[in-house]
């Protein structure tokens, strides 16, 4: 009997045991969506950030994919009233950070507890208080990340056309929020559409931008070495920069101005966006390979630091993840390239970069190769000098095409009727450059963009040069686009190391790669004949030395603009031929004419109108290329 009791004890005892062991299992129920209810601990310290446009509808006027904050947008940090929670731009020039650069609506702050029933006991359901404490001793907030709203007008170019009623946001969603220990990624999806500024024609459609919003905790690197970036040195090799504010020894503020690099003592891994195709895998893979043969050199970095590695699961934007993507559609900016990168603001460390491909637009390009070299072997037939066509709901006359040795009454232009043009006050020059000056108008501001952030918009250009080049080597279409796509992506990741332009390198004869190679560096704009399957030049690798090692050979003195220089100096140039003054002048008018079918013909070019913005676009193409 005693075995029989003891028995039942233990059965009584497994049936008490059961139900405390299934309350501890059971999932706890949850009132309201926790995917914006976060803890306000988090936003505590500062932030590195990041707001990348991932996806955009056709016919985007204002923005591209790969838009993003550049270098001064990078760091920043949260401050939280009731109603706001806004990201400020950390400047070490500054002790007060005032520039905001992001925000998202409050709905209100809350705790959360376990509900107690009529017994006062504790039950499985979760309640929110928002009574009990003042809100800002409350641990949780409840924030609207879909309305999260950019801020830094000079920040993205979508938000410069935002600012001055260009386009108007009529729409925002969540699509997607990630939250890890020190990390916080958010998916939204907004919509614009045309505003009041004139710009864009009324038969304009809404369009919607897709972007990642991603934010990293900041950490400390003591092992880093920053650069210290002098004005002198500024004037021989081109970097951008951090500047940071310190004491002088005689307890005065002064800035202090670092060359931007990568720590050297960790591996930089760029990812393959996930829809890179793997086909041209091995064209990523040969620039990665070209910088990291320049790299190893022991004057450089002494060791490769690139590292090339399939996605496995990485999105596009996470600030933590560096990208090489492949933009496939074709974009009415005609980009080729795009090469973006973050660093922290006080030491002038890189924290991310990513390259970007428009490879549709180059195949698109290769088809104006092709036009190009049917137009050139038409070009001695009779010119037709009353055709006409139509573009998109404008007639434009098409002039006739000069040639250089066309006879000078036959040029549909002259020394007067240029003068006459730069006159005329609606279109002239001279109003195109006061707006570039204007830094509160669209164009200026736009103008000052693109001048002043050191971005990189390698844009893809035709002449007989190139077409010529390309009709004599007799390559496939797919060769020729591989060359190309080489090239930039070798220029872009130049980029990512630290390094701008440098538009004097073909006219540094004396550091040239080789007979062919006709420049010192990558980082300058070429025709596709005076690349060598994108080899970084002498003069790469001693600007990369100087960062990484601090090593520069100043005997050899190589030549070096960039471009804010491009204007006031005559060998300063993008896509120029020639090493001497006289080299240069005679190209440049031989350039005009040869180009001229391409800028005043409509071609394959979705839109060519005679308006003003096309006139604008006229000038700022002869001013910059």
């Amino acid at each position: 009997m005693r075995k029989i009791h003891s028995l039942k004890m233990i059965f009584l005892g497994l049936l008490l045991l059961f139900p405390i062991s299934c309350a501890k299992q059971r999932p706890v129920k949850h009132v309201l969506d926790e995917i914006q209810r976060v803890d306000k601990d988090f936003f505590e310290g500062q932030f590195y950030y990041g707001a990348t446009v991932t996806s955009i509808s056709p016919r985007n006027p204002v923005t591209h994919i790969g838009d993003q904050p550049f270098g001064n947008d990078s760091l920043l940090e949260f401050k939280m009233t009731e109603n706001l929670l806004t990201g400020y731009r950390v400047d070490p020039r500054f002790k007060e950070n005032s520039v905001p650069i992001i925000s998202f609506p409050i709905e209100k702050h809350v705790d959360v507890e376990r509900q107690k029933n009529e017994d006062d006991e504790i039950t499985h359901k979760e309640i929110e208080n928002d009574r009990d404490k003042p809100w800002n001793e409350r641990k949780l907030a409840k924030i609207n990340f879909a309305d999260g709203k950019l801020l830094g007008e000079d920040s993205l170019m979508l938000l410069i056309y935002q600012k001055y009623n260009c386009v108007e946001e009529i729409g925002s969603d969540l699509l997607d929020l990630q939250q890890e220990k020190d990390a916080l990624n958010l998916t939204l999806l907004k919509t614009y559409q045309p505003g009041s500024c004139g710009l864009f024609s009324g038969e304009d459609a809404s369009f919607s931008v897709k972007m990642k919003i991603s934010f990293l905790k900041k950490r400390e690197n003591p092992e880093f070495q920053p650069r210290p970036y002098t004005q002198k040195m500024q004037t021989k090799v081109g970097f951008f920069k951090a500047t940071a504010k310190k004491l002088s020894k005689y307890n005065i503020d002064e800035e202090e101005e670092f060359a931007i690099h990568w720590d050297a003592n960790k591996k930089v891994i760029f990812h393959l966006a996930p829809d890179f195709p793997k086909q041209y895998k091995p064209l990523a893979q040969t620039a990665i390979d070209n910088w990291n043969e320049a790299l190893k050199d022991p004057k450089v970095a002494g060791k490769p630091l690139l590292e090339l590695r399939d996605n496995s699961g990485q999105e596009l934007g996470d600030i933590r993840y560096n990208f090489i993507v492949w933009i496939d559609e074709p974009t009415q900016s005609g980009l080729g390239g795009f090469g973006p990168s973050r660093w922290d603001p006080f030491t002038g460390e890189l924290m991310n970069a990513n390259v970007y491909l428009f490879a549709g637009n180059y195949r698109q390009s290769i088809q104006a190769i092709r036009d190009h070299i049917d137009h050139n072997r038409q070009k001695e037939e009779p010119v037709e000098t009353s055709q006409t066509h139509q573009t998109s709901g404008n007639a434009v006359t098409d002039a006739p095409l000069p040639s250089a040795n066309m006879p000078a009454d036959m040029i549909p232009f002259s020394v007067e009727s240029i003068k006459q043009a730069v006159l005329e006050p609606e279109f002239s020059l001279k109003k195109f450059m006061d707006q570039q000056k204007d830094k509160t108008s669209l164009e200026g501001r736009i103008a000052h963009f693109q001048q002043t952030s050191g971005r990189c918009y390698y844009p893809i250009t035709i002449d007989d040069r190139v077409s010529a080049w390309y009709e004599d080597k007799n390559l496939s279409d797919e060769e020729i686009f591989k060359l190309l796509l080489t090239d930039t992506a070798v220029h872009e990741l130049g980029h990512t190391l630290g390094l701008r332009h440098n538009f004097r390198g073909s006219t540094d004869q004396k550091h040239f790669i080789s007979k062919t190679n006709r420049t010192s560096s990558v980082m300058d704009y070429l025709d596709l004949e005076d690349t060598e399957n994108g080899q970084p030049g002498s003069y790469d690798r001693a600007a990369l030395g100087f960062a990484y090692t601090d090593e520069l050979d100043q005997q050899e003195n190589y030549l070096y603009c960039t471009d804010e220089d491009v204007i006031r100096d005559p060998f300063c140039n993008r896509f120029d031929a020639g090493s001497t003054a006289t080299e240069i002048a005679a190209y440049l008018p031989e350039r005009y004419l040869k180009r001229y079918w391409q800028r005043n013909q409509r071609g394959k070019k979705l839109t060519f109108t005679d308006s003003s913005e096309e006139l604008n676009s006229y000038w700022r193409h002869l001013l910059m290329t």
